[in-house]
């Protein structure tokens, strides 16, 4: 295609594939529907390619930087996320799970980005100091 859509759908594509992902999936972890994940992988004209909202969401849930479609249409290669520079975000697959520990809330500090975890980090620091209060 004269404007590269095919080959950031067969980008987007392998690395879903890469990453074990189903579409299905990488709906779920980007909040862009399946259909659009299709659509975009086909791919095929309309508005899944104009929708501003939805190549950012599909890059970020694959892991790299807002603008990897872009890098990718010009024969760049697309830039892994500042927060996760070993990769993308971990599947609840690939976590190692203890007895009691929720995997999907492990799949989401994975995710988060540097902020987020900064605010997690100061609610736990509070949990902590609660417990050491009352023990």
């Amino acid at each position: 295609m004269p404007d590269g859509r095919e080959v950031v759908a067969e980008a987007f594509r392998g690395r879903r594939d890469d990453l074990g992902w189903s579409q299905a999936e990488l709906a779920a972890r980007s909040g862009i529907s399946v259909g659009t994940i299709q659509s975009i992988e086909r791919p095929k004209e309309g508005k899944s390619w104009d929708n501003p909202r939805s190549l950012p969401a599909i890059e970020k849930a694959l892991g790299w930087e807002t603008g990897a479609a872009e890098r990718i249409r010009n024969g760049l290669e697309p830039i892994l996320r500042r927060e996760d520079p070993e990769g993308p975000p971990l599947s609840s697959a690939q976590v190692p799970v203890g007895s009691g520990i929720d995997p999907e809330l492990l799949v989401e500090i994975a995710s988060a980005t540097p902020d987020e975890l900064q605010r997690v980090r100061g609610f736990l620091a509070g949990l902590k100091a609660s417990r050491n209060q009352n023990a």
